[in-house]
């Protein structure tokens, strides 16, 4: 990385042309941790509501409990040249076992129809699948897809994905959502996670040609 090569953050509107005359950027965004947390399914999350606005927009079941967490940010490049970029997802504590039902959902430029849903395999390797319930089913439920496993480096590292994005150039920006659940059509979900707890951190790099990183 050099001088001329910077990424920045923000909740400010960059489709708005008017949202950079009082731009307000940063390199660290942070939210308040969810503090009543129960299971979901895919089904409880409004995937047209979730993308609108940036900023927290956690929703409540009628018991008061929170059911998942969305988060909505700008990425822009800041600098005078195009570069590379990463963007990795690490789990730095975890509790009771609860990444065994988390999912992790990423939206870009709210394209809902296209997201992509993370999840760690299931015990025979093999990838979760994204699971609703439906009553006209007689309470059976019904695939909508199969989730991206964890990384390879997940057991080790606690990664649950680093991706490389090319050619981030001079300007541009990028909106993303990320949404957090506990899936409760997981077989893997107990009640031994009550009382349960995970810490993720999401981090954003410039790639150095030379050093990888």
């Amino acid at each position: 990385m050099n001088d001329k090569q910077a990424m920045a953050l923000t909740l400010d509107n960059l489709d708005d042309p008017s949202s950079y005359e009082t731009l307000v950027t940063t390199t660290r965004l942070a939210a308040n941790p969810l503090k009543s947390c129960t299971d979901a399914e895919f089904n409880d999350i409004p995937m047209d509501k979730i993308t609108e606005g940036t900023g927290v927009k956690n929703a409540f079941n009628k018991a008061g409990h929170e059911i998942y967490f969305a988060y909505s940010f700008y990425l822009m490049n800041a600098g005078s040249e195009s570069f590379d970029y990463g963007m990795e997802l690490k789990v730095n504590s975890v509790a009771k076992g609860l990444d065994e039902v988390l999912r992790f959902m990423v939206i870009e430029n709210d394209d809902y129809n296209n997201p992509k849903v993370y999840a760690k395999s299931q015990p025979d390797g093999s990838p979760e699948e994204i699971l609703v319930g439906e009553v006209s089913h007689g309470g059976n439920t019904i695939s909508l897809g199969k989730t991206i496993p964890f990384s390879e480096e997940y057991e080790k590292d606690g990664i649950i994905f680093n991706e490389t994005f090319k050619d981030f150039y001079t300007g541009a920006h990028i909106k993303y959502t990320i949404v957090m659940w506990l899936d409760g059509w997981d077989a893997q979900e107990t009640d031994d996670m009550l009382g349960g707890g995970l810490k993720l951190g999401l981090d954003f790099f410039i790639i150095d040609e030379d050093s990888n990183n």
